[in-house]
């Protein structure tokens, strides 16, 4: 995976993913399926490692195997439902699942892209605008280094926290660093409330998947907390076999985790004594992933027109600045 994601790659993912799954319901092999698309794929670097996975498989490795050895190319959560499609039979099944999971993500993330777009190029021309004393130093007695230093100044910090943000954000560091930088973004209004929103989306994907290869429940929390991609979850989920060994149920210790909402216990809980935990978080997960989206597209409204407005603001002090020097400047001279 690339350290910095893009709309492009997802949706190559996406319909990589959705290739081999079609191919797969259609009857072809697993090694058939993945050579064919091998032959033309959607993007060179999302097919990277299945001439690897291809050459395993040839040796008699298994697909999980062969996914393990490939280490971080292929994400935790394809790597635990890929996995878990070849013990139960439904490989295209789970292809597909995540050709769409990964074209809801590059969706959601286009809107990010187009809706801060031109706040951004506002942003940009009124740093090279103001203050107006920079500018008419490049304009009148021809400062151009001065000018670009100035500028260079103050956006290579702001460019070096964006990167830092998103290197974070690809989960690549330690559990430290990503509990830190959950706990920084959890704390921002709706943000935190979106992240949250997709971790148990991806949690409840990971349980209905893994619990239908026959995997015991106490593996299942521990595995689908590690797909969440929230180390709080994992973290939270850490008791859950001492407890499973115990003799207590999953439900009966979700109320006592707080990084797991009420809604999540109860439906939870009311699947487990139904017996039908399967469409139940399936459930759940199109919840909350449709809460998430949501979440992202009020950030996307709301934030242009917040940063809009920073912009007025900065162009106004720098106004004010302005002509206040400028009065101040003919006071003294009249003075």
């Amino acid at each position: 995976m690339p350290l910095i994601l893009t709309p492009s790659f997802l949706e190559a993912q996406s319909a990589l993913y959705a290739q081999i799954g079609t191919l797969q319901r259609a009857g072809l092999g697993l090694i058939a399926s993945l050579q064919t698309v091998c032959k033309s794929p959607p993007q060179r670097s999302v097919a990277s490692y299945i001439p690897f996975i291809i050459a395993e498989l040839q040796q008699g490795q298994t697909f999980s195997d062969s996914l393990q050895k490939a280490g971080r190319s292929v994400p935790e959560l394809d790597r635990a439902l890929l996995e878990t499609g070849e013990k139960t039979g439904r490989l295209d099944h789970v292809f597909l699942t995540l050709g769409k999971y990964y074209s809801d993500r590059a969706r959601l993330l286009r809107k990010v892209i187009s809706g801060f777009a031109y706040p951004v190029f506002v942003f940009h021309f009124a740093l090279l605008i103001f203050p107006t004393s920079a500018l008419s130093g490049l304009v009148w007695k021809g400062e151009v280094f001065p000018f670009i230093l100035g500028k260079l100044a103050v956006l290579i910090p702001i460019y070096l926290i964006v990167l830092i943000l998103f290197a974070l954000g690809t989960g690549r560091w330690g559990t430290h660093w990503k509990g830190l930088f959950e706990c920084l973004l959890n704390g921002i209004p709706l943000l935190g409330e979106a992240r949250r929103s997709i971790a148990l989306a991806r949690l409840a994907l990971a349980m209905e998947a893994l619990l239908a290869a026959g995997i015991n429940i106490a593996d299942v929390w521990i595995m689908a907390s590690r797909c969440s991609g929230s180390p709080r979850l994992i973290k939270a989920t850490t008791g859950f076999p001492t407890g499973i060994s115990a003799g207590r149920t999953p439900a009966e210790m979700l109320p006592e985790i707080k990084a797991i909402p009420t809604l999540f216990c109860n439906l939870y809980q009311t699947g487990e004594i139904s017996g039908d935990l399967d469409n139940t978080l399936n459930r759940l997960q199109v919840y909350y992933q449709d809460q998430a989206t949501r979440q992202f597209e009020t950030i996307v409204e709301w934030s242009p027109r917040i940063l809009y407005l920073v912009v007025v603001l900065f162009a106004a002090w720098n106004i004010v600045s302005f002509y206040a020097g400028y009065i101040g400047a003919i006071g003294s001279a009249m003075d």
